[in-house]
């Protein structure tokens, strides 16, 4: 397995996650 395709897919997975957060917290 890549080691930065790893990387990479955690970052994504990560700012998805906290723009989601985000997202949530303006609506309520």
């Amino acid at each position: 397995m890549n080691r930065t395709k790893l990387v990479l897919g955690a970052v994504i997975l990560g700012s998805t996650l906290l723009a989601g957060c985000s997202s949530n917290a303006k609506i309520d």
